[in-house]
């Protein structure tokens, strides 16, 4: 799903997934409670305010999902088109 239609549960999940995949050390997801919507609308300084140490990389991984699914929706207007989504996160 597009990250504005996230729960806060969801983006907590996606934050856990990024933890593990990145080997992220000291995430404290409590600083992410909100829907998508709400973290659609953080910066990089956001995510660097509330991750020091790997809040880059949250940020970067965040835009690239957001860019998948942009290039996602774009084939979809094509009536022949289909498009499966499937999260590929930069390394850090």
């Amino acid at each position: 799903r597009h990250p504005a239609l996230w729960s806060a549960r969801e983006v907590k999940a996606w934050l856990q997934f990024c933890s593990a995949e990145f080997d992220l050390k000291q995430i404290n997801v409590e600083n992410f409670d909100m829907n998508g919507k709400a973290l659609l609308l953080l910066t990089r300084m956001d995510f660097m305010e509330r991750v020091p140490q790997s809040g880059d990389v949250l940020f970067n991984a965040f835009q690239h999902l957001q860019n998948q699914d942009k290039i996602c929706h774009e084939l979809l207007q094509s009536p022949l088109a289909s498009c499966t989504f499937v999260p590929i996160l930069p390394q850090p």
